[in-house]
């Protein structure tokens, strides 16, 4: 595994997508499992930024899982309550071609809907 490309992954999953921009495919498909889903590195970027603007979350890394083509990132946020995530990395030719975020977010009906 290429150690930049897992920083990427590590990276976004932190809430940093700008900083995993090289790292991320033109083509990117973003999926919040049964909330949205973003198809573009642009459209992806812009939707960071939205929800950057409304505070980003302090998400702490609990563990990873790393093949050769996924890696897998499973963390939460730093505060009682907060949003438990996984986010599901496919890498091809050295780009994040497909990220699918699963989250839990414990007394909220919607993880979009507790930002």
């Amino acid at each position: 595994m290429n150690p930049q490309l897992l920083n990427a992954c590590k990276t976004f999953s932190l809430g940093d997508a700008p900083g995993a921009k090289a790292y991320l495919s033109p083509d990117v498909k973003w999926e919040f499992v049964g909330e949205k889903t973003m198809e573009g590195l642009e459209a992806m970027l812009q939707f960071c930024r939205e929800m950057m603007a409304e505070g980003c979350p302090d998400f702490r890394i609990e563990r990873n899982t790393i093949s050769d083509s996924r890696v897998v990132i499973e963390g939460k946020e730093d505060r009682e309550g907060g949003i438990c995530y996984c986010d599901s990395f496919t890498l091809e030719n050295g780009l994040i071609t497909e990220i699918y975020s699963y989250c839990i977010c414990p007394g909220a009906s919607s993880v979009l809907e507790a930002e």
